[in-house]
């Protein structure tokens, strides 16, 4: 709740985060002016000279790129009760938009006849939906690039936030992961601990802790010019170094550790794979320590290699794929890095150096696929990690420059949806377990194509509209464009409101 003059309130949660821009305004309130020197510049050409990162007290509206809407956008934080207003990047924010639009489309609770194309690949391979939490950890850690630029300076505080925003991370994942409908009891003994949620929070907490308790290298000289090849790798060189570290722990787990009945190596699906020789080996000793922290009682009740080769469960959420989780994050930070580092340069430099980090990757990823480790989303694999990071990178690359030279390009409708990514996935995960606890007064009669019939409102809105187009396809992919319409909605009303919530 902002004061009605305009400035803070301490203690609040809702904090003001972004002051009505007027270039003619006489005076500003204290902390929340843009400089002098730039009173007399729009949001847009202060954008242009910032090379697409806007100071602590500008923000990339939502409006159009590179404009400052002229109106107050409300922070609403679970963590910091005083929220600072930290710089954006559009491209990042574009880039988590996508991700979300893309979430709301593909995983949604449909019935048999899922085109595959919208789901998960089996095991090897990489489909539509695998591509939407690799965004999510690229778009993570380039916020954190640029926003633990000046933390470093404030290290008790920083410490203090990254630690309450992991906690709330992980327990909502914990909830999400284990919401089955309204009125349903959860059994402790069935309780599912990995969530994507969760994943993401713990990959937070570690390479936080590194950026902010790790030395960072000093890649500009006294002038601020750049002294490095890779500025946007050395930055952060120590915590790099940590992280490979895990990388080739875990890569020695992969392919080095023994495994009772199975092969040592072995990343296949198991079950019926190979005429059902390693049926109890599905995903090697990945699986096997994933087991033995967590019993297969407190992991996934569903596995996408199930349907075509009747494996074993494997959660993708489990300890192990953690590790390498840690590499997509510290892309991440790295392509932050780049808008941090090049924000006074043309931004064609920014766009070149990430869509040169993206091919590299990429190749890489395809080369391990074809060569040694496929690409597999639920073991996260190297090439897995590659592939989708590049990806990342050269959308990003892609985002950036097309903003830049183009700033009228009408993308306002993404960037609403890259603000509100943690309210829109709320409503996602929440939307089809809710429908499927509603229920009407008796099944249909004629089940169609759709299972056993229910009488849940979930069924009977696949049975009795979508139904009527006579293919399961069709109306797998119709409910899929209602979530998507309504998760847009939803994101332009929040938008409508100038209301940003986050951890």
């Amino acid at each position: 709740r902002p004061h009605r003059n305009g400035e803070m309130q301490s203690g609040e949660r809702a904090v003001l985060l972004q002051q009505s821009i007027n270039p003619t305004a006489s005076a500003t309130p204290a902390g929340y002016g843009t400089a002098s020197s730039n009173a007399s510049l729009n949001g847009r050409q202060r954008l242009s000279q910032s090379g697409g990162v806007l100071s602590d007290d500008e923000w990339e509206g939502p409006n159009s790129p590179g404009s400052v809407r002229s109106s107050r956008i409300h922070m609403i934080s679970l963590t910091e009760p005083n929220t600072p207003r930290k710089p954006r990047v559009l491209a990042v924010d574009l880039v988590r938009g996508i991700a979300v639009l893309l979430m709301a489309f593909v995983s949604n609770g449909t019935f048999t006849g899922k085109l595959a194309w919208m789901g998960h690949a089996d095991w090897n391979g990489l489909y539509l939906a695998d591509l939407v939490w690799p965004m999510f950890f690229f778009c993570m850690g380039c916020a954190m690039s640029i926003t633990y630029k000046k933390e470093v300076q404030r290290r008790s505080g920083a410490l203090r936030y990254i630690v309450r925003r992991s906690l709330v991370l992980c327990f909502l994942g914990l909830f999400l992961a284990n919401f089955r409908g309204l009125g349903d009891t959860i059994d402790l003994s069935q309780l599912r601990i990995p969530s994507v949620l969760g994943r993401l929070g713990v990959a937070f907490f570690l390479v936080s802790m590194g950026l902010v308790l790790l030395p960072r290298w000093r890649v500009c000289d006294s002038s601020g010019r750049l002294r490095v090849l890779l500025p946007e790798f050395s930055l952060y060189m120590w915590t790099w170094a940590v992280v490979l570290a895990v990388l080739a722990v875990h890569l020695a787990l992969v392919f080095f550790m023994p495994v009772p009945g199975c092969p040592t190596g072995y990343l296949g699906p198991g079950g019926t794979d190979q005429g059902g020789r390693y049926s109890n080996c599905t995903g090697g000793s990945s699986r096997y320590i994933d087991v033995c922290i967590l019993t297969e009682d407190h992991m996934s009740r569903w596995t996408a290699c199930d349907a075509e080769y009747q494996c074993a469960k494997v959660d993708g959420c489990g300890p192990t794929a953690l590790l390498p989780v840690l590499l997509s994050t510290i892309l991440g930070v790295t392509a932050g890095n780049v808008f941090v580092l090049y924000r006074k340069r043309p931004a064609t430099q920014a766009a070149v150096r990430l869509l040169a980090w993206g091919v590299l990757q990429i190749s890489l990823g395809v080369v391990l696929h074809f060569s040694v480790i496929p690409i597999n989303r639920v073991l996260w694999s190297l090439s897995f990690v590659c592939v989708t990071s590049g990806m990342s990178f050269v959308l990003a690359a892609g985002l950036h420059y097309l903003c830049k030279s183009w700033p009228g390009v009408p993308v306002g409708w993404i960037h609403a949806c890259g603000v509100n990514s943690l309210v829109l996935y709320l409503f996602c995960t929440l939307f089809t377990p809710v429908l499927r606890s509603f229920t009407t007064s008796s099944p249909p009669e004629d089940t169609l194509f759709f299972g056993p019939p229910t009488n849940t409102l979930h069924y009977q809105l696949f049975h009795n509209v979508f139904g009527r187009a006579g293919s399961a396809n069709v109306a797998n992919v119709l409910y899929a464009l209602l979530v998507l319409l309504l998760t847009l909605l939803l994101a332009l009303a929040l938008r409508s409101r100038d209301l940003v919530m986050r951890i």
